[in-house]
């Protein structure tokens, strides 16, 4: 490809570009919270981790309905999660495995292991960790004391 390396929209706000048209629109089509996808059952303990990321992570202005899907996968991971540490407080770490009776890190320790990966993920793809507030939009938000990126 030749010609300067294409701009981030926010530099181009920052800067003041003039050529509004070269500006993506990234709001949510739907301004509103995160809803739940057509055919989504959630049980009880992912219906309550889906509300609290609705009252303590959904930003107005940066999450829209169309992100009900990323919440569920987050409200679900976690889910997951705490059943599966349960699991290790009833079993523990380690277990004995093979005919020598070695001791290797439990199934539900190894699968809570990779859930709580997965998990750090997920939050940070809807902004849930500090990490994932960096990527997003947060300076759209004038509660933190600067700017809204609107208003550049």
């Amino acid at each position: 490809m030749t010609g300067p390396r294409p701009t981030a929209s926010v530099l181009k706000l920052i800067r003041r570009d003039e050529h509004t048209n070269r500006i993506k629109d990234d709001k949510p089509k739907h301004a509103s919270a995160p809803s739940l996808p057509p055919g989504v059952c959630l049980t009880v303990a992912e219906r309550q981790m889906f509300d609290w990321l609705i009252d303590h992570v959904y930003v107005p202005g940066i999450h829209g309905t169309g992100d009900g899907a990323s919440f569920v996968r987050v409200a679900r991971l976690w889910a997951r999660v705490n059943e599966a540490d349960e699991k290790v407080r009833e079993e523990g770490l380690v277990a004995k495995t093979g005919a020598r009776g070695k001791n290797e890190l439990g199934a539900f320790t190894r699968l809570s292991r990779d859930l709580w990966q997965a998990l750090g993920l997920a939050l940070a793809d809807i902004g849930a960790t500090p990490s994932g507030r960096v990527r997003i939009a947060a300076a759209r938000d004038p509660g933190h004391g600067g700017e809204s990126w609107d208003d550049l």
